[in-house]
C-alpha cells in the first residue's frame, strides 16, 4: 500500500510489517476470514495520518485522507 511518500507491506498472520523499508512490529495481524482481509485499522491510520470517524447512528467508520 502506497501514499504520498509512505509504504507499508503487511503480511496476513504477521505481526510484523514494513513501513518505508523498515520494519516494525504491529498490534494485530491481518487475518483472512472468508473472501475478506482484515487490516490493523489503528496501525494504518497512524501510519498514513488519516482521520477517522465514528457514525454511531449507522455504526460505519469513515477514513478520510
Amino acid at each position: 500500500m502506497k501514499k504520498n511518500n509512505s509504504s507499508i507491506e503487511l503480511k496476513i498472520n504477521s505481526s510484523k510489517a514494513v513501513v518505508n523499508r523498515k520494519t516494525v512490529q504491529i498490534e494485530a495481524p491481518g487475518i483472512k476470514i472468508g473472501n475478506s482481509t482484515m487490516l490493523p485499522l489503528s496501525f494504518l491510520v497512524e501510519i498514513l495520518e488519516v482521520k477517522v470517524t465514528w457514525d454511531k447512528a449507522t455504526k460505519t467508520v469513515w477514513i478520510n485522507t
